[in-house]
């Protein structure tokens, strides 16, 4: 891949996330929207040679623009140096650890980049970070109404999902404009029902 980026000109490898959040149930028909808040407007911090930047939601006492229609989090974590954080009051409801880059270690497994940890509960007090470890933590307190994911549409209703399936494969839904593509639903979920 060949890209100039203010200046840069190179081949380099692109780390991306696609995170997706669960709407309480008056708010999964609502309009979508996008806003973008700069790197610099996201609160970003140092301790202890780690590298915190808060890009959603609340953590670590601080609060971040943009926020959620639930309590939840996201936080980009880059450790220099092998280092255990304390996570204990740091955080609300369940987190999920996502290694990018290095490992982390607990009670004495060691989990590597392209793994995913999943804590029900705030209180994981502790984990050891080898140095170079990049990690995202994102979580929240869960919804008060179990939710459902059926591919990419996610609803506290499996009416709602079979319906949103149907209509993606009538190719009801609007399109992106200068977009033609279209992903068949995979075959074994075109059969769902509720």
């Amino acid at each position: 891949m060949h890209t100039i980026i203010k200046g840069y000109e190179g081949t380099f490898t692109m780390h991306g996330y696609q995170i997706w959040v669960a709407l309480p149930p008056a708010l999964e028909d609502m309009e979508p929207r996008f806003a973008f808040y700069s790197k610099e407007s996201l609160p970003h911090w140092t301790s202890d040679h780690v590298h915190y930047v808060l890009v959603a939601g609340n953590a670590f006492g601080r609060t971040a623009p943009l926020q959620g229609y639930s309590p939840l989090f996201m936080v980009d974590i880059h450790a220099e140096k092998e280092v255990k954080i304390d996570l204990s009051g740091q955080l609300e409801g369940e987190v999920a650890f996502v290694i990018v880059e290095g490992a982390i270690s607990e009670h004495g497994e060691r989990v590597e980049a392209g793994q995913m940890l999943i804590s029900k509960t705030n209180e994981q007090c502790s984990i050891a970070l080898d140095a170079g470890t990049q990690l995202l933590l994102f979580g929240g307190a869960p919804l008060e109404q179990e939710h459902f994911l059926l591919w990419n549409f996610v609803s506290h209703s499996k009416q709602k999902l079979q319906a949103a399936a149907e209509q993606w494969m009538a190719k009801a839904f609007p399109k992106v404009p200068g977009d033609d593509t279209y992903i068949p639903l995979p075959g074994r979920l075109r059969s769902y029902k509720a």
